[in-house]
């Protein structure tokens, strides 16, 4: 039998990739993490999909002319500001996708890596629980078979439909 030999366990290195986040989620200013379900006042509304031309194009307009600025709560500054906001926080964005995407991947890859010899471990135990002369059936086949079932059970949430009768003259 292989040992896996690891630093430091696996539930401390995840322990401590959180805390890392955790702590670059604290450098970001006015980083909220939204609530699930969101309620209707945390929303965003289509304003979130204005492109980016409407907004450089009001930010020179409202350069331009004092009086609509004067009406308007909002300074070009804010403007130019929340779009650099975007651009820079986007691609991080997307890369922590990717990075969760790769962590997801790496775990199923492993579980499957895993789970492929023990697929085979559970056949040879339950040939060994049918042999008459061993002196030491493997009792945990049951439990296997029964966390085998139930995880199928829960998998399937309607029932599938029973196929009707075969038509008598071959058409549907």
């Amino acid at each position: 039998m292989s040992t896996v030999e690891t630093p430091i366990s696996h539930a401390e290195a995840a322990l401590q990739l959180l805390a890392n986040l955790r702590s670059m989620q604290s450098s970001i200013g006015g980083f909220v993490i939204p609530p699930t379900p969101l309620d209707r006042q945390a929303r965003p509304r289509n304003h979130r999909m204005l492109p980016d031309r409407f907004f450089e194009s009001l930010a020179v307009a409202l350069d331009s002319s004092t009086p609509f600025a004067s009406m308007v709560k909002l300074t070009p500054a804010e403007i130019r500001d929340m779009l650099r906001h975007g651009e820079a926080y986007l691609p991080v964005a997307d890369e922590l996708e990717r990075f969760a995407r790769g962590i997801r991947h790496m775990v199923a890859m492993r579980r499957a890596t895993v789970g492929r010899v023990a697929s085979s471990a559970y056949r040879i135990a339950q040939g060994l629980n049918l042999l008459v002369d061993v002196s030491l059936p493997v009792p945990e086949v049951e439990s296997m078979k029964r966390a085998i079932v139930e995880r199928r059970r829960r998998g399937a949430t309607t029932p599938a439909p029973e196929p009707g009768p075969a038509p008598a003259n071959g058409s549907p």
